[in-house]
């Protein structure tokens, strides 16, 4: 675990004792009577526990990304096994081929 996100844990749950101390100062008791020191701990793992799923979700989620990276735009062998090279623009192919180094445009 990243040290920031540890030092911001211990914020927290500093953060979530003092609260309770303040709460018992002015009603001499803490929220539903727990110890501050319990408190803090919530206050503590409560952020470690969302920082630990969101981790384990991060890197287990699988993405339905369907824009794949495209090649840049020349000439590459033509997928459709018809011609030696095909051009793609960038975006699709095109009916610009090439067989025996003769360039032409497929006829079909």
């Amino acid at each position: 675990m990243p040290i920031p996100l540890l030092l911001l844990a211990l914020v927290f749950g500093f953060a979530a004792y003092r609260s309770s101390e303040t709460f018992k100062a002015r009603h001499e008791v803490t929220p539903w009577g727990w110890p501050s020191w319990a408190w803090g701990l919530i206050g503590l793992l409560s952020l470690l526990v969302w920082a630990v799923l969101f981790v384990i979700a991060r890197k287990t989620t699988r993405t339905t990304s369907t824009d794949p990276v495209r090649p840049p735009e020349g000439w590459y062998p033509d997928p459709g096994h018809q011609h030696h090279f095909r051009y793609w623009d960038g975006a699709e192919w095109t009916d610009r081929v090439e067989d025996a180094g003769v360039a032409h445009v497929d006829a079909r």
